[in-house]
């Protein structure tokens, strides 16, 4: 990754604005290269469960680690983008919030 890009990106983190950098042509021949790789959701799985791959997944989180936004492994041989389903990257990100008062609503 160019140091330009990596500066672009760090303002697209700065501006809370991702969608550009998801939709980017390098952005998009990682993803599509990871799904050619794991034809199935790899929390699925691991879970002896069957989801198809679906999303490129950042287990190293972009807004945290940008300079990992375009490795599918770390520098240390760790995976960095895996393939995941629909439903197991809402649970990721979206985790159901449980009752916040003791009525439960």
């Amino acid at each position: 990754m160019t140091e330009k890009y990596l500066n672009w990106l760090r303002g697209l983190i700065e501006d809370n604005n991702l969608a550009p950098f998801y939709q980017s042509r390098e952005f998009r021949r990682i993803s599509d290269r990871v799904l050619k790789e794991q034809k199935e959701c790899q929390i699925c799985k691991q879970e002896h469960r069957y989801g198809p791959a679906e999303i490129a997944h950042h287990i190293f989180r972009v807004r945290e680690h940008p300079e990992l936004a375009l490795s599918v492994y770390t520098p240390d041989g760790a995976r960095n983008i895996i393939a995941v389903c629909k439903k197991c990257h809402n649970k990721i990100h979206f985790p159901k919030r449980r009752y916040m008062n003791a009525e439960k609503w």
